[in-house]
């Protein structure tokens, strides 16, 4: 049998915004459900990238 226990998921819904966040998402990445459920997920990603070099 296979568990999804411990791996870090985040859950999408048709627009691109997180509604489902993981405690493993969060040890990984370091935000908490609160911090990231509501966002668009392109917001997550985007982060503080500094763009092309």
């Amino acid at each position: 049998m296979f568990s999804f226990a411990g791996i870090a998921t985040a859950v999408l819904d048709e627009h691109g915004t997180v509604v489902g966040w993981s405690e493993a998402a969060r040890d990984l990445l370091g935000r908490t459900a609160e911090e990231v459920c509501g966002r668009p997920f392109r917001d997550l990603v985007a982060g503080d990238r500094a763009g092309p070099a």
